[in-house]
């Protein structure tokens, strides 16, 4: 079946620390750049955003230990960032704006992993749900986000799944102003 993966042993912690919806760690989302580590977002209210840790800011150090290099992976990574919770890593970062190395000493916690990005009414009748992945706790998440965006049991609801949603509100917007 194409569209079956096997997961090893080894990585299906990191899969079912996905399906619970939350792991303990510092609180980034990252990206690797050539041989860099840059942040691409501070979860918001993780220990890393409530440090003022920042999107773009690069991750030179974990735990006195050069993490920039050409084979650096995700997985090695996850691996010196995410742990036990209330265990602490020291990272040092490169701010663009500051001309030195800023030093972190980060307190690991539970980081939820949220599946609604967005939610909203788009009239008066039709309501936006942004799913951006899958989880045990989506189903909740997703009637939750019904009430607090003031979708009704009478209004029309658009979840949308994919990662260029942008382009399709604007398309779905302007289709009905057009009714």
């Amino acid at each position: 079946d194409p569209h079956s993966t096997y997961i090893s042993k080894k990585s299906f912690q990191q899969v079912d620390e996905n399906m619970k919806g939350s792991f303990s760690g510092v609180g980034i989302e990252f990206s690797i750049i050539r041989d860099t580590v840059v942040v691409v977002a501070a979860i918001s209210g993780g220990p890393s955003y409530n440090l003022g840790i920042q999107a773009g800011d690069k991750i030179i150090e974990v735990d006195n230990v050069d993490v920039c290099y050409p084979s650096i992976s995700n997985s090695d990574v996850v691996k010196k960032l995410r742990g036990e919770k209330g265990t602490f890593v020291d990272v040092k970062i490169f701010r663009p704006s500051i001309s030195k190395l800023i030093d972190y000493r980060i307190k690991r916690n539970d980081i939820p992993l949220v599946s609604i990005d967005s939610k909203f009414m788009i009239n008066e009748s039709v309501g936006i749900i942004k799913i951006n992945r899958f989880s045990a706790t989506t189903f909740d998440e997703f009637n939750s986000s019904q009430s607090t965006a003031a979708i009704s049991k009478d209004s029309d609801c658009v979840a949308f799944l994919r990662s260029t949603w942008a382009q399709s509100i604007a398309s779905l917007d302007a289709s009905f102003n057009s009714e």
